[in-house]
């Protein structure tokens, strides 16, 4: 799983460039309001899809 926010310096468009191709079968978030820290700007999507990637759906 690859998390990022869109406001991050290195843009999602970077990541789908660089990351993504290197990592196939990854599943790519976007984080639309956040940049660099999105477990404390989206504390409630990172959360959610944190736990849910990790199988803890509660």
């Amino acid at each position: 799983m690859i998390l990022q926010g869109a406001k991050d310096m290195m843009s999602p468009d970077d990541i789908r460039r660089t990351i993504l191709k290197e990592i196939v079968h990854a599943q790519f978030i976007e984080f639309h309001e956040s940049g660099h820290w999105m477990f404390m700007e989206e504390a409630d999507k990172f959360n959610h899809v944190v736990r849910e990637f990790f199988g803890k759906n509660n």
